[in-house]
C-alpha cells in the first residue's frame, strides 16, 4: 500500500481537483492522509465530501503549526510500505503510483523520482513530458545507485522538493527522517538527507510528466512565510548530520550542493540579507565546514568561505553548477568543440550564457546561437543571437542544449536532424 500525504490550508480552491487526481489512480490499494493546518475556510468539509471513499483520512491541527509539522504528522500515522506527499493544489497523472510503485518493488528501492512540471492553472493535467539524454537515463535509470555512484555536479541537480518522490516508509522510520521545523525551506533536510542516505534509489525511466506542480502565489500556500536564511539553516543541518554520521564523502557531496544553493540564494532578492547574516552570524561555522573540505579533499567548489568576500556581489551572479564544471579543463564539452566543424547552442539563458563566455577563441568562429527569446537577448558574451529556424539547424554537425529542462516542440525541433545531439547539463 502507498500513503499519500497531504497538508493543507486554506486550500479550498484547489483542493478537489487534487483529491480526484488521487481517487483516479491506475493504482487503487493507497491511502489519502489529508492534514488541515487549522484552515478557515472549507478545506476540511471538502476533504469529508470525499471520505465516502474510506481511503481518505482527515486529520485537523488545532492550531496553526506549519507544512513541517503535518507532514511529520502524516508520516506517524501513515500505514503504507511506501510514502508519497502532494500539496492541495497539485495533480497527480492517472498513472504516478502504478508507475513508481512498480519501479519501488521490482528493484527493492528506498527512493524512486519521477518527472514534474511546474504549470500555470490552464495547463494542470495536459499531458506533457520531459526529454533526457540517454547519458541521463544510463546513469540514472538502469540499475538503482546511490549518491556515491554519480558526480557532485550530477547530484546537484536533484530537486530539492518531496513531491515528484515515492520513498519506503521503513527507510524514513529507521534513519529517523523528519521535516524540519522552520517557516520555508523545510523539505530540504527530509529530501536532501533521503537521497545521501538511500542505498538504492532510481529515476523512473519514463518521460511522460507525472506531478503537475502548481504556480501561485497566495495565501492559501501551507508555507507561505518565507526567509531566506531558512535555506542555509537547512544545509546547515544537513551538513552536522552527515559529520555526526561520520560520513566524510557523503558530507562533500552536500558541501558542493551547498555552495551552489548559497550562490542562488545570494543572487536574489535578498541576497543582501544573507550575505550580513552569513558575516554576523556563521563566519566560524563555513570555516569549520572548510577545514572539512580540506582534510577529505573531495569537492571540486571554492570553499564556503569564499562566499564572505566584501567583494562578493562584483563575481557571483556569473556563478552556477555550469561555470564549476567549467572551471575543469578536462570538460567533454571542450572535446565537443574540438571535434565539429558547425555547432549550434541551443539556449542563451542561464546556462547558455555560462556556456558561451567559456568557449575558446578558437572555437567562436564554428558557433552559432538560437533561443526562442531571441528577440529579447540580441547579443551573448559577443554572440548575435538568432530565433531557431530550420536553416540553422539543418546545417549543424553538432546541436547543444544549454537549457534546465528540453519541452515537446524543442524536442520536435532538433529529433529529425542528422546532427548529434548534446544536453550540456550532463556535463556538470
Amino acid at each position: 500500500m502507498i500513503s499519500i500525504i497531504m497538508p493543507l490550508f486554506n486550500a479550498e480552491k484547489y483542493l478537489c481537483e487534487a483529491i480526484e487526481a488521487v481517487i483516479r489512480q491506475t493504482y487503487t490499494e493507497f491511502e489519502l492522509i489529508c492534514i488541515d493546518d487549522a484552515s478557515d475556510d472549507s478545506t476540511s468539509q471538502i476533504v469529508r465530501n470525499y471520505q465516502k471513499d474510506r481511503r481518505i483520512k482527515l486529520v485537523c491541527n488545532e492550531k496553526r503549526m506549519g507544512a513541517a509539522y503535518s507532514r511529520n504528522r502524516g508520516i506517524n500515522i501513515a500505514k503504507g510500505d511506501y510514502v508519497s506527499f502532494l500539496d492541495g493544489d497539485d495533480v497527480f497523472c492517472p498513472q504516478m503510483l502504478e508507475c513508481a510503485y512498480n519501479c519501488a518493488v521490482a528493484n527493492r528501492l528506498d527512493l524512486v523520482i519521477f518527472e514534474f512540471v511546474h504549470a500555470h492553472s490552464n495547463n494542470i493535467g495536459k499531458e506533457g513530458t520531459v526529454y533526457r539524454s540517454d547519458v541521463f537515463y544510463t546513469r540514472h535509470s538502469q540499475i538503482p545507485i546511490t549518491v556515491k555512484d554519480v558526480s557532485m555536479g550530477d547530484f546537484s541537480k536533484w530537486n530539492g522538493g518531496p513531491c515528484n518522490k515515492l520513498i519506503k516508509r521503513d527507510f524514513i522510520i529507521n534513519n529517523n527522517l523528519k521535516f524540519q521545523d522552520i517557516s520555508s525551506q523545510n523539505d530540504l533536510y527530509f529530501v536532501n538527507m533521503s537521497y545521501l542516505l538511500a542505498e538504492r534509489l532510481m529515476f523512473l525511466a519514463d518521460n511522460r510528466v507525472m506531478l503537475y506542480a502548481r504556480d501561485h502565489d497566495s495565501r492559501d500556500r501551507i508555507t507561505n512565510n518565507k526567509s531566506v536564511i531558512n535555506g542555509y539553516l537547512a544545509y546547515e543541518k544537513i551538513l552536522d548530520s552527515l559529520i555526526e554520521k561520520k560520513q566524510s564523502t557523503l558530507f562533500a557531496y552536500a558541501h558542493y550542493k551547498f555552495y551552489l544553493l548559497l550562490v542562488y540564494l545570494l543572487k536574489g532578492k535578498d541576497g543582501r540579507e544573507l550575505y550580513n547574516y552569513l558575516k554576523s552570524e556563521c563566519t566560524v561555522k563555513l570555516y569549520y565546514y572548510d577545514e572539512m573540505i580540506n582534510q577529505n579533499k573531495k569537492s571540486y567548489v571554492p570553499l564556503l568561505s569564499y562566499l564572505l568576500q566584501d567583494d562578493l556581489f562584483e563575481w557571483i551572479y556569473d556563478e552556477n553548477a555550469l561555470s564549476v564544471a567549467l572551471r575543469n579543463s578536462d570538460n567533454e564539452i571542450y572535446r565537443i568543440l574540438d571535434n565539429c566543424d558547425n555547432c549550434t547552442i541551443w539556449g542563451a539563458g542561464k546556462y547558455g550564457k555560462t556556456l558561451l563566455k567559456s568557449i575558446n577563441p578558437v572555437h567562436r568562429s564554428k558557433v552559432r546561437v538560437i533561443d526562442n527569446n531571441a528577440n529579447d537577448l540580441k547579443i551573448i558574451e559577443g554572440f548575435v543571437v538568432e530565433k531557431p529556424t530550420n536553416a540553422i539547424l539543418k546545417g549543424s554537425d553538432i546541436i547543444i542544449l544549454a537549457l534546465s529542462k528540453v519541452t515537446g516542440d524543442i524536442y520536435a525541433e532538433i529529433a529529425e536532424r542528422k546532427a548529434s545531439v548534446f544536453f550540456a547539463l550532463d556535463y556538470i
